[in-house]
């Protein structure tokens, strides 16, 4: 046993524990074989550390073995065997305490990855709903604002009519005219087929539209291409001096922005105006936000446009 310790620690090149071992074996076995063994690697430690005086003695117990034949290669071949397993297991326990670390620190970054990206998502989520909320309490109260808005309009209409017909009784051929033209620009135009079918889907009391539902859910009731046209062609027939003097004034003003326009004037909010177009809350929301910029004005689209005509 210490043998097969000493050369292993000698194998090793840990001398100091290796002459420790194979120092026991040459005082104290028995077997000349294996103190012969023993001395021989003694006298190669103490070359290298400078012992000459112990190898001196482990020298001279060799010299009567220099000439005579090898008979213990047996016993060599059993140490190196011994020696080669022991090595082997070592390196193979080294290799799994590698996998072991690698995959520890692996799981605890990935633990840590698999952590902060639930902790972003959560807070996306969060931070969607809260924005969500946000935005259909704005179009709640932009819907109550746009309720009173148009009824002020509706009021002040009323009394532009009052005050062109007192007018028509003190200059008959001007103001039958207005008159006229008032009327062409505003009750004319809801009266126009595409017009009827948007205020009667928009103004369907057993089934309000409402900003909480998802624009998705009333796709089925959403204006087609076709319908837009037919949208664009009644209200260029019934407002085309007023169109005429957006394109002019406001030549940034694209296609989408005068649909948005068209469906004010028929008296629609946004929360209409999102499901008949298809388009999110949001997106009508700031599309009024940049017309209003593009107008210098902060009434709703619906009123600018009525100022526009009469100006």
């Amino acid at each position: 046993r210490c043998l097969t310790i000493g050369e292993i620690y000698y194998n090793q090149m840990n001398y100091d524990s290796a002459f420790v071992y194979l120092n026991v074996v040459f005082s104290e076995a028995k077997n000349t074989s294996l103190k012969k063994q023993a001395a021989e690697w003694l006298v190669e430690i103490c070359k290298l550390q400078d012992r000459t005086p112990e190898m001196l003695e482990y020298a001279e117990f060799l010299v009567p073995f220099a000439n005579q034949e090898e008979n213990n290669s047996g016993l060599k071949t059993q140490l190196i065997e011994l020696h080669d397993a022991f090595k082997r297991k070592t390196l193979e326990q080294q290799h799994h305490d590698e996998i072991v670390k690698y995959t520890k620190h692996f799981i605890g970054i990935l633990s840590g990855m698999l952590a902060l990206t639930l902790a972003v998502f959560s807070f996306y989520r969060k931070n969607k709903r809260n924005k969500q909320k946000l935005l259909e309490m704005q179009m709640e109260e932009e819907r109550y604002a746009h309720k009173i808005q148009q009824a002020s309009l509706a009021g002040r209409l009323k009394h532009s009519n009052a005050a062109l017909k007192e007018k028509e009784q003190t200059q008959p051929n001007v103001s039958q005219t207005s008159i006229s033209q008032h009327q062409n620009e505003t009750e004319n135009y809801f009266e126009e087929p595409i017009c009827k079918r948007i205020l009667n889907i928009c103004n369907d009391k057993n089934n309000p539209i409402k900003s909480t539902v998802p624009i998705s859910a009333y796709a089925d009731i959403a204006l087609t291409d076709a319908q837009k046209t037919q949208l664009k062609k009644a209200a260029l027939k019934h407002y085309g001096p007023l169109f005429e003097k957006l394109s002019r004034l406001y030549p940034k003003l694209k296609e989408k922005d005068f649909l948005y326009c068209y469906l004010c004037l028929l008296g629609l909010d946004n929360a209409q105006i999102a499901v008949m177009t298809q388009l999110s809350y949001r997106t009508i929301w700031e599309r009024e936000k940049r017309l209003q910029h593009v107008f210098h004005k902060e009434e709703r689209i619906s009123i600018i446009l009525n100022e526009l005509m009469t100006d």
